[in-house]
């Protein structure tokens, strides 16, 4: 019928005027939405590009979120994309946790391509693709991102270099009302210049633990190589700070020294026996560290044990051009001296270098622990050394690091030196070895070169300026002997050890305060 046509045109006409107004306040409604949200996220845009259809926000950018481009598409199906997003996961952990998308927000597919997650300047993946909702699935060759019943689980896998740790890796984080975290280096790469003056040998790194972000508790263990450590302890990210107990439980001395492989040559033919463990504590004051030892013998370290006991001792000292050349000593040499001719210089030296040289095995814990405390401080890992590992030192090791790889060294040489020599003859080859100055090697050298005296015939105080010098020989022979400073704190301290020790008496550290030294003119 010719007039239905008008009127089915005008149904048409207002079918698709209904449909486009209805359009535009879906439109209208969802953009709404979506700047809602981004200002909850205080998120702003440089520019919105209005179509029908499609509108399109560029150059996002917010707390710890930047964009390239935010896409509402309105047909011919609803749907949002996020185009080359950088989301920096440390400055979005304020706040309560993101709510898992309602039903009404789940129907609407919001997707993501070429995302990058880090946390401050560190990348943890980049290129991530897939979508938010209905549900959150970003997966990329270096990681995913998967959010499903309220379970949160990261995983990376990357190559690593954060603080003296690098190596390729991977690890999860899984995260409900807890977190477990779990991460495997196969091949750890360990370098620190407290450790050793060149990387470790790899090593697999291994770890596993939990952390609660209600109340920032968490407990991790990690395994390198043989070496098992465990912390507990607490962490906040606002403001950043964390405190734990770091405990290396008693462990084979081999399976210590492992770890570092050739950089410690003497233990590929070392037979050693005995444990060692270590507590460490980090509180908002610093470090504090308490290493323990028990049962420690080594043995097959000396290459030649016979000649330290009554031979001829060679070793190699640096020149003052630096390079080095070879001294030796020995009963029998020229200017070697007897424990039994040594007068005072025994028990000053034991006064200023190690007080506790005749009761401990080699080394003092309490030296040792004082030193660590130092180094966590922040200074250079240097003392705690007792007059057997300094002996050590200066016969078989050559260089000047204080590393951890040096200690030990230090301390298997140490090891067989106390079970095969004996503290008397140690002592002796000490005072016959040890530097007092630029080329003055030996107590005999040194008395001569200062009071141009036999060992022996040195007054208490003499003795004890020669003692109070030898942590820096080099820099008291240029201060007290070349200009005329003398240490007499130190010297004093000297002798205050040396009544604590029995080998003086009151009086007698009182006179020797009282007398001057008077030192030989320098040779010219």
């Amino acid at each position: 019928m010719p007039g239905l046509r008008p009127r089915r045109a005008l149904i048409a006409l207002l079918c698709v005027a209904g449909l486009g107004a209805a359009l535009v306040g879906l439109r209208v409604l969802l953009v709404s939405r979506v700047e809602s949200a981004l200002a909850g996220r205080e998120v702003g845009w440089e520019r919105r590009d209005d179509q029908l259809s499609v509108v399109r926000w560029e150059g996002l950018s917010g707390p710890g979120v930047e964009a390239d481009e935010l896409t509402l598409q309105l047909a011919p199906t609803i749907a949002v994309t996020l185009d080359g997003a950088r989301l920096d996961a440390a400055k979005l952990r304020g706040g309560e946790p993101p709510q898992a998308p309602s039903r009404a927000q789940a129907e609407v597919p919001i997707i993501v391509r070429d995302l990058t997650l880090r946390w401050g300047t560190l990348p943890l993946i980049e290129g991530l693709e897939g979508s938010i909702a209905p549900e959150l699935d970003l997966r990329a060759p270096g990681g995913a991102l998967v959010r499903r019943a309220g379970t949160w689980t990261l995983s990376l896998t990357r190559e690593v270099s954060l603080g003296p740790v690098s190596g390729e890796g991977s690890a999860e984080l899984v995260c409900a009302d807890e977190c477990a975290l779990s991460f495997s280096i196969p091949a750890a790469r360990i370098s620190h210049e407290l450790l050793a003056a060149e990387p470790l040998p790899p090593a697999p790194l291994v770890g596993k633990g939990a952390f609660t972000p209600d109340n920032g508790f968490f407990e991790l263990e990690v395994t390198h190589g043989a070496l098992t450590a465990r912390l507990d302890g607490s962490a906040s990210l606002d403001p950043p700070m964390w405190q734990a107990e770091i405990t290396v439980p008693p462990t084979d001395l081999r399976d210590v020294l492992a770890p570092f492989g050739s950089l410690i040559p003497e233990a590929r033919r070392a037979q050693v026996r005995g444990v060692v463990g270590l507590t460490a504590r980090r509180s908002p004051d610093g470090w504090s560290l308490v290493p323990t030892a028990e049962g420690l013998a080594a043995g097959d370290v000396l290459r030649d044990p016979e000649g330290l006991r009554g031979g001829t001792v060679t070793w190699r000292v640096r020149d003052a051009e630096g390079g080095w050349t070879v001294r030796s000593t020995g009963p029998g040499q020229p200017g070697y001296v007897p424990l039994r001719s040594a007068g005072w210089l025994p028990a000053a030296v034991i006064a200023a270098e190690d007080s506790a040289f005749r009761e401990h095995g080699g080394f003092d814990l309490g030296a040792i622990r004082e030193a660590l405390d130092q180094a966590a401080a922040g200074a250079p890992l240097r003392g705690g050394s007792s007059l057997t590992q300094q002996l050590a030192k200066n016969l078989f090791l050559d260089g000047r690091d204080r590393t951890l790889v040096r200690k030990l060294r230090e301390l298997l040489y140490t090891l067989e030196m106390e079970r095969t020599l004996g503290k008397e003859h140690i002592l002796e080859l000490y005072l016959n070895v040890v530097e007092f100055g630029p080329d003055l090697h030996g107590i005999r050298a040194a008395a001569d070169r200062y009071f141009a005296k036999r060992p022996e015939r040195l007054s208490i105080r003499e003795a004890a300026f020669l003692a109070a010098i030898l942590p820096a020989p080099t820099h008291y022979y240029q201060r007290a002997y070349l200009g005329g400073r003398p240490p007499d704190a130190r010297i004093d301290r000297v002798l205050e050890n040396m009544v604590q020790g029995s080998a003086l008496s009151l009086e007698q550290a009182g006179v020797a305060q009282r007398s001057m030294l008077r030192f030989v003119p320098p040779p010219r």
